[in-house]
């Protein structure tokens, strides 16, 4: 009970926020976490130049985190593997179906969750000492790995799916997403790209005035449903967008408050894992939609220590 308080408080006070004072109430929100759990804290690290190009453009390589072997042996683990028509297993995300058959008349296959944390490499990767030290440095506080999702994204469409084929941004809280690319990604292949320092207020202000748009336009950035029209994102950010290329394996860290999208494929699918980190627990609840079977089985896959069990609590359950 006092759990499910304390995330329905936190995530009211930052839905309810101005966008002016998000960075504040992370930080402080940072900070209590560092207070509770002064063990579990990294000192300083060599990662800073990297979490520094995330916190100031939103954006920052890590690396490859897979090497080609472990590579091939994700990807024949969904090879087989049903899926739903959407990018993430949601609740509205329909009935499982053969992959083969969603390529043709869908935008996504995307697996459920029990599929891709079963998959070899991903939860590894997730944990990388790399990535986490980043994540920390960046959120100010030991982070909460919440969700791994994996989906395929299919050419063949003449229309674009509205998520996450559009610009969205993710919720206000400091947060930011692993995105390892699966398979070659090229302009044909349906690249990801983000709108660098989107999501720094005073930048947005001076490209709005140096565009020649009135900051009256402010709103249509930040709309309700979290999607901002391609016009303005054309107007004001033509030249801020950053289109990911690279080979299988090439990983990069996002600050999805920044305005994204993966472009539609071509010529060629996509496969892509994602890994979301956050200062505390978002989406729905893991734990309930994994239940305890499936979290305990992960457990052997990481070490059982004070800031593991931290990290992972809402996918794996230590005994």
């Amino acid at each position: 009970m006092e759990r499910a308080i304390y995330e329905a408080f936190v995530e009211t006070v930052f839905r309810e926020a101005r966008i002016e004072d998000c960075a504040r109430l992370s930080d402080l929100l940072a900070t209590a976490v560092r207070r509770a759990l002064p063990e579990i804290c990294l000192g300083e690290t060599d990662d800073g130049a990297v979490a520094d190009d995330l916190t100031a453009q939103g954006t920052a390589r890590v690396g490859d985190l897979l090497t080609h072997d472990q590579i091939k042996q994700t990807c024949r683990h969904f090879e087989t593997r049903d899926a739903f028509a959407e990018h993430v297993d949601a609740d509205e995300a329909g009935t499982l179906r053969p992959v083969a058959d969603l390529a043709r008349d869908s935008h996504f296959a995307g697996f459920p969750a029990t599929t891709v944390l079963a998959a070899p490499n991903l939860l590894e990767a997730a944990n990388d000492p790399r990535v986490l030290a980043v994540a920390e440095r960046y959120l100010g506080c030991p982070p909460t790995l919440f969700q791994i999702s994996a989906w395929w994204s299919f050419p063949g469409h003449a229309r674009r799916a509205r998520y996450p084929q559009t610009f969205p941004r993710d919720g206000k809280y400091r947060h930011c997403k692993l995105f390892i690319y699966l398979t070659n990604v090229d302009d044909e292949a349906g690249p990801h790209e983000v709108v660098i320092r989107s999501h720094d207020i005073d930048t947005i202000k001076d490209a709005l005035r140096r565009t020649g748009h009135a900051e009256r336009h402010w709103p249509a950035l930040f709309p309700a449903a979290g999607y901002v029209r391609d016009q303005i994102i054309d107007g004001v950010f033509a030249d801020r967008i950053k289109r990911f290329l690279g080979p299988a394996g090439s990983s990069f860290l996002v600050n999805t408050f920044c305005l994204h999208r993966a472009v539609p494929p071509k010529s060629r699918p996509r496969l892509i894992a994602v890994a979301s980190y956050g200062m505390f627990p978002q989406f729905r609840d893991a734990r309930i939609a994994l239940g305890p079977a499936v979290r305990a089985s992960l457990a052997s896959r990481l070490p059982d220590t004070p800031r593991s069990r931290f990290i992972n609590r809402e996918l794996i359950e230590f005994s």
